[in-house]
């Protein structure tokens, strides 16, 4: 009837947007032969009135290409800021051949030190509260999130990939977005830099990407993400497509063509052993984090709950704007509050008109 006819719809674009993701099919039809999930909106405390605008620092592009240049030399203050994350950044102190994946957030910077399998500190965890970094996406401080997303499936055990709740988000508010998020992980992958993107050449060659210490499937364990997202089709402001290209690899050839549809994203997460407990207001210091990850959107999650920053703009992190901001008082509130629901009310800036493409 017509559930079945939601579900052939369903399986249908799931296998489209696995087909254009390279990703496996199976990772995004798991939710869908279960029953079906949803990322549910709640207010976030996003005012049109103030700086809405997230920020970048130097660009992928470099860090892809292993370009050293003088935005390595950019300190930046992780208490000055909600939350930032990069494939090529330290903390300040430590020597540039250890530079990875990165993740900032709470006042800590964290980093899975690269420098080759060689050396003695390859792989450990790196922490600070000053970074730097080849390029990186930056929450300004006092940026409150749009919405709130809180994953929600049909009933339990059923595991969705990270893939298609991003697709969710991006499908509802038909923007290109930044998240920091919670995440309770069934089955994590992702990689993490062996040697610092410095040396001009391309991270995607041969020897310079590890596997994350595999987790399986039987034991559920916990991460701190952070991460952007786009698809072309949403974005038709050329200024902003030009932008978009800093922080997200291969955007610009792909708005050359924006027929693809197809949704970028860049994700990294701190894993951490012990519980994070999602109900909290607040993303506590975790006291076993394991290490930062580029994140694959294969990975499967339980739960999750996502500040979500629409990408109404991107302005360059130090430009005079930000130093006026900082000189104003900073709303100061945990990245984690608790929200009411706005769904219902129509005030989350959700396109209705597309939840026929529910997944």
């Amino acid at each position: 009837g017509r559930r079945a006819a939601r579900v052939r719809v369903a399986l249908v674009l799931s296998l489209t947007m696995a087909r254009s993701h390279c990703v496996s099919p199976l990772a995004l039809l798991l939710p869908l032969v279960a029953g079906f999930f949803d990322v549910q909106f709640s207010k976030g405390g996003h005012d049109q009135s103030e700086d809405s605008v997230l920020r970048y620092h130097g660009n992928v592009y470099n860090t892809i290409h292993g370009v050293s240049n003088d935005d390595l030399e950019v300190e930046i203050e992780a208490d000055d800021i909600t939350a930032a994350f990069t494939m090529g950044g330290l903390p300040v102190g430590e020597p540039t051949d250890l530079l990875g994946d990165t993740i900032v957030f709470n006042g800590t910077v964290y980093t899975t030190a690269s420098g080759g399998a060689q050396h003695a500190r390859h792989a450990s965890l790196l922490t600070g509260k000053r970074f730097r970094a080849s390029s990186a996406v930056i929450i300004p401080k006092g940026l409150k999130p749009t919405v709130v997303g809180e994953l929600q499936v049909a009933r339990k055990g059923i595991r969705v990939s990270l893939f298609a709740a991003i697709s969710r988000i991006t499908m509802k508010l038909a923007q290109p977005i930044c998240f920091i998020a919670k995440l309770r992980v069934n089955y994590f992958k992702g990689h993490a830099l062996e040697k610092a993107p410095i040396y001009n050449e391309n991270l995607h060659d041969e020897g310079y990407l590890s596997v994350a210490p595999a987790r399986g499937q039987t034991e559920p364990h916990y991460a701190v993400a952070a991460g952007c997202a786009s698809n072309p089709q949403y974005v038709f402001d050329e200024e902003l497509r030009r932008k978009l290209g800093f922080i997200l690899p291969s955007t610009a050839n792909l708005y050359e063509n924006p027929q693809e549809r197809k949704l970028l994203t860049h994700v990294e997460a701190l894993q951490v052993s012990e519980t994070l407990d999602l109900t909290d207001a607040e993303i506590l210091a975790p006291e076993k984090p394991d290490g930062v990850y580029h994140t694959s959107t294969v990975t499967s999650l339980v739960s999750g709950q996502f500040n979500i920053y629409v990408i109404d703009d991107l302005r360059e992190y130090g430009t005079e704007e930000d130093g006026e901001a900082e000189e104003a008082e900073m709303d100061t509130e945990t990245i984690f509050s608790e929200t009411g629901s706005c769904e219902a009310e129509g005030e989350c800036g959700v396109d209705g008109g597309r939840e026929k493409d529910e997944l």
